[in-house]
């Protein structure tokens, strides 16, 4: 007995603690958050146009940057298409802005046209209701860009990233856009 005394005063003795349910599920989630590293990640147009700069969006609210980043698209045709994969989490009764949210959380916003609202709908189609689960691609509006148009609307559409403090940058790409290019690279934070 006296040896064993000795030999752990010596050597040291650690009794193993089993740890409880609670440390266990903090030990496994900060394990989990440390192999998950978040990952540059780019957003598609929606749209068939050309993409510009925000600020050369004809209203000032979106050109600003108050409500996110992103780009402003004149489209060629009435066709909107899901820039990524997501949620659709909010779609204007009227068709003419829908919000989706990507799969790496990014919440976008996608205004179809100046003050389109007060058309009411006229002139829109939808293919996706609130709750949604979308794919890159997928068709999920159309609208009639000549008639809107006639009614004195500009077509000009914001594409933006409404939730930018989450991100450590959006940086836009302008030009000649087909649905499917690349139009944000969104840098997480």
């Amino acid at each position: 007995m006296i040896g064993a005394f000795v030999l752990v005063q010596i050597i040291g003795f650690t009794d193993k603690v089993e740890a409880s349910g609670t440390e266990k599920i903090q030990e496994s989630s900060e394990k989990a958050t440390e192999s998950v590293q978040a990952e540059p990640f780019a957003l598609t147009s929606p749209l068939a146009g050309t993409a510009k700069a925000l600020s050369e969006c004809g209203d000032a609210a979106f050109a600003s940057g108050a409500m996110g980043k992103g780009v402003v698209i004149e489209p060629e045709e009435g066709k909107l298409y899901a820039p990524c994969d997501g949620q659709v989490i909010m779609l204007f009764e009227t068709l003419h802005a829908i919000g989706l949210k990507s799969r790496e959380g990014a919440e976008l916003l996608i205004h179809i046209g100046m003050d389109t609202v007060k058309l009411g709908g006229k002139g829109f189609k939808g293919y996706v209701k609130n709750g949604d689960q979308v794919k890159q691609g997928d068709l999920l509006l159309e609208f009639d860009i000549s008639s809107i148009k006639e009614q004195g609307y500009r077509m000009e559409t914001p594409v933006l990233i409404t939730n930018v403090g989450d991100f450590a940058d959006i940086v836009p790409h302008m030009g000649r856009m087909r649905p499917g290019d690349k139009v944000l690279d969104v840098i997480p934070g």
